[in-house]
């Protein structure tokens, strides 16, 4: 009988709280943990969407994958009736910053070490 997947609990916590339990900070906003670590990526948990509404009435989605145990990616997509435009940036070291504008769905995709 395949496990039921355990609730996924955004806790709203200060940038030092969250670097406290160990989560990477990169910016001064809000920031919300969650823990997914227990996630089996050889079953359905493997993949969970985050829809976030917008104070403007758009929406975004985010969908997290672990898609193989050295691959993670999470797709992005904006929703809404008056999107007018919408970019990514990819910020570089030196100033080389790339642009993909107006596109559907968004992926950013990370391969790590399976040794750690």
């Amino acid at each position: 009988m395949e496990a039921t997947q355990k609730e996924l609990i955004f806790t709203k916590c200060s940038i030092e709280e969250a670097e406290k339990l160990g989560y990477p900070t990169f910016n001064k906003c809000n920031h919300y943990t969650v823990d997914m670590s227990h996630l089996d990526h050889k079953s359905k948990d493997w993949m969970n969407t985050i829809s976030i509404k917008l104070p403007n009435d758009n929406y975004v989605t985010f969908c997290v994958m672990q898609t193989s145990k050295d691959e993670s990616c999470i797709d992005a997509k904006f929703h809404g009736d008056n999107l007018k435009n919408h970019r990514v940036i990819g910020f570089g070291n030196d100033g080389d910053n790339a642009f993909v504008l107006d596109k559907s769905i968004y992926a950013l995709i990370a391969h790590s070490y399976e040794d750690l």
